[in-house]
């Protein structure tokens, strides 16, 4: 099986970066991982996006949908650290001196 992603960003199709992301929010939901936030492939059409002058003057056709990726928004905002030291292993003693340096009763900084 040929994997792309083996061979580094110069592989990447150039204005195609948002199926990676889309791709890695799949992975994350079939391994039930939830560290990658919710992104869809979408088509929208706005007069605010660009349109090369030679693609609206010919056809007639000013705005037609473009593919990107969306990114649902988080259900709840959680502070970094703490997501960190759910994930974290049995040695990692650097995030509770992290957490005691910072004013924070969480450990989060603002």
């Amino acid at each position: 099986m040929l994997c792309f992603c083996c061979f580094g960003r110069t592989c990447l199709i150039p204005n195609n970066g948002y199926l990676s992301v889309a791709a890695a929010s799949l992975v994350d939901e079939k391994l039930e991982l939830h560290i990658v936030s919710k992104t869809r492939v979408i088509k929208l059409a706005s007069s605010s996006f660009f349109y090369k002058r030679l693609w609206t003057s010919y056809g007639g056709i000013e705005h037609w949908p473009k593919e990107g990726s969306y990114q649902l928004p988080v259900p709840a905002n959680v502070c970094p650290r703490l997501c960190h030291s759910k994930y974290r292993s049995s040695q990692g003693q650097l995030a509770d001196q992290a957490r005691s340096r910072s004013n924070h009763p969480l450990g989060c900084h603002r």
